[in-house]
């Protein structure tokens, strides 16, 4: 079903010889520790989501192929593997003004693309989010490219509302190398098999039960909770396996 190829063609384009997807920067540490140690899901993506995933790719579809007909040497769906992290980019392209630029494309719903875009309640637009640039921009590192283009696209706009948003923006390393080394201290903590915490925006998770996000949409959620915040993955392992017998 399309669930499975999604989760297919995701591993195929992320998954080289690394072990940490780019896509997975800005992600709590112990949901990307999970996924590496191979604990199985607790709360999997429900299939009515899978709509909305299809729309999101169809979009991603639609603008690489307006920019590799708007640039002539733009390039759609450039793997990229760098310390120990492995990715794609959506496009890549040269430009006069900027050498090499690296593209991410992100389908977007209309709450959060609106927040991004729009002035709301007397506050200005909040611009593209931080993770989304550290993604764009670590996979711009690995292509040798000093500048990102961070394309959003809104799934459901208004018929106001231009439906397309897009940001250049410059490489800012010091930025990615600290993303960079989270993400190695996570796959060395995973292989040592010692217990990997939930660290979030540089900050400890005291309660996922009262995080919205990210802890709300997390697939790992329910495990989470009950291994507690010190559980090495050995146990984490004993516990996932006594949940799947129980349940």
């Amino acid at each position: 079903d399309y669930a499975e190829r999604r989760e297919i063609r995701q591993a195929r384009g992320e998954t080289l010889q690394a072990s940490v997807w780019g896509s997975e920067a800005g992600n709590c540490s112990r949901k990307i520790g999970f996924r590496l140690a191979d604990i199985a899901e607790t709360n999997p993506a429900p299939a009515t989501g899978m709509l909305a995933f299809w729309v999101g790719d169809q979009m991603h579809f639609m603008i690489q192929a307006e920019m590799v007909a708007a640039y002539p040497n733009a390039r759609a769906e450039v793997r990229w593997e760098h310390r120990g992290v492995s990715g794609r980019a959506d496009a890549v392209y040269e430009s006069p003004e900027n050498g090499l630029v690296a593209t991410e494309i992100k389908s977007m719903a209309p709450y959060a693309f609106e927040k991004a875009v729009l002035s709301q309640y007397g506050k200005p637009a909040e611009g593209p989010d931080g993770d989304h640039i550290v993604q764009a921009a670590m996979g711009a590192v690995a292509l040798g490219a000093k500048w990102i283009h961070l394309v959003y696209a809104n799934k459901a706009a208004k018929y106001n509302l231009y439906p397309i948003a897009e940001w250049i923006l410059p490489v800012d390393e010091d930025m990615v190398e600290l993303e960079f080394q989270r993400l190695e201290a996570v796959a060395a903590a995973v292989k040592d098999g010692q217990a990997v915490r939930a660290i979030w925006h540089g900050s400890e998770i005291g309660d996922p039960k009262a995080m919205k996000w990210p802890c709300g949409y997390c697939r790992y959620l329910d495990i989470c909770v009950r291994a507690g915040a010190s559980a090495e993955l050995a146990g984490v392992r004993v516990l996932r396996e006594g949940m799947r017998h129980a349940g």
